[in-house]
């Protein structure tokens, strides 16, 4: 059986606990660290930028199992956390 995929905003959460739990004072060490490049932590820590609405909207997708991934965040960045949530549910 397969592993649910990881949805952008837990692995933006993951890599914020990383840095701190190790000490990582760049994305640069953090980036080296993981073996990915910098721009692809600096694009996955972004997400913990927007507004909270929408990271509650992003937690409660995930939590009906059904994580918003990467080339959807791409796609809502500056959306409002309802029109988010309403892009969700037409999703799932």
């Amino acid at each position: 059986m397969r592993a649910p995929a990881e949805g952008i905003l837990a692995r933006a959460e993951r890599y914020a606990a990383l840095m701190e739990a190790e000490g990582l004072a760049t994305r640069a060490a953090l980036a080296r660290r993981l073996g990915v490049s910098r721009a692809a932590v600096t694009q996955t820590l972004r997400v913990l930028d927007a507004p909270e609405e929408v990271l509650d909207a992003m937690r409660e997708a995930a939590r009906r199992g059904a994580p918003v991934m990467d080339r959807q965040w791409r796609a809502w960045r500056g959306l409002s956390g309802e029109e988010v949530r309403r892009r969700i549910r037409v999703l799932g």
